[in-house]
């Protein structure tokens, strides 16, 4: 699938490249690198981590990902590996951070304002959320840092709340929201365009929105903000399996979405394709 254009105002508005100053860390008085550690992001902690372990004493636990889930979710799906359960998580001593992504198994047992205090540092730019949950308790693990927030299994959003949903979520940051949730359907498109048109010449400058394999709505705020929002109405397993005869896994996704529905030259296709020789 083809790109959105980028908008002239926000290509002139690209930051030129910053100046970068080399330094040996192990130079440093402890104070000078006690202060660089503290204020250095996770992210790039973490990678610092893997080759200096004495970096590990400063700001307690951090892992690349981080995948907490409900203390039921392995009645609900025997398949999670490699999640904390909820309580044990929230039982730390240490506090664990996420440096990249947050990954939540919702369930009844999860209170996401209490999780996320006990983050302590909210620097994840991902946030990725399975299970049951209502729309509001998507809002709670955002953060000004959330760039992408990927939604699946049961999202509950009425059609009554669908206007408050896709306005609140231009309140924040994000540059792109995955629905991969099994109850996402074209009319979440829909309404997600006609709520977002009514605040175009206000909040934003335009709107667009494509119905192709996988129906996308795009919003320009005026300060040139961009939110994509991708609408997997396929994610639905058995739906899927109904119209392609098995499920689809990401890779095939993957190649979907990349692949220009828009340009093909059926004749050029045939010219060059392989010749097959019968027997």
């Amino acid at each position: 699938m083809r790109a959105f254009p980028e908008t002239p105002a926000a290509a002139a508005a690209a930051p030129a490249p910053s100046a970068t100053v080399s330094f040996q860390l192990p130079t440093l008085r402890f104070p000078v690198l006690r202060n660089f550690l503290d204020i250095m992001p996770l992210k790039d902690l973490y990678i610092l981590r893997q080759k200096v372990p004495d970096a590990a004493r400063f700001r307690g636990d951090i892992m690349d990902i981080v995948c907490v889930a409900s203390d039921n979710a392995e009645q609900l799906n025997p398949q999670l590996e490699g999640f904390f359960p909820y309580s044990q998580f929230m039982g730390r001593h240490v506090p664990l951070k996420p440096a990249d992504r947050l990954e939540v198994y919702m369930g009844n047992d999860i209170c996401p304002e209490a999780l996320k205090a006990k983050l302590v540092e909210l620097e994840y730019s991902n946030l990725y959320i399975k299970g049951e949950y209502e729309w509001k308790q998507v809002f709670n693990f955002l953060h000004a840092g959330v760039k992408c927030v990927c939604l699946y299994d049961n999202l509950n959003l009425p059609l009554e709340d669908m206007e408050d949903f896709f306005k609140a979520l231009l309140s924040y940051k994000i540059s792109k929201v995955n629905f991969f949730n099994k109850n996402c359907n074209e009319l979440w498109a829909e309404t997600a365009t006609k709520v977002w048109q009514t605040l175009t010449g206000t909040a934003l400058q335009f709107v667009e929105s494509r119905f192709n394999f996988v129906p996308e709505v795009r919003a320009v705020t005026n300060d040139d903000r961009e939110l994509i929002l991708s609408m997997n109405c396929w994610s639905n397993e058995d739906e899927v399996e109904s119209q392609v005869g098995e499920p689809m896994d990401m890779d095939d996704v993957d190649d979907l979405e990349e692949f220009d529905f828009d340009n093909i030259n059926i004749n050029e296709d045939l010219n060059n394709a392989i010749p097959v020789q019968y027997y």
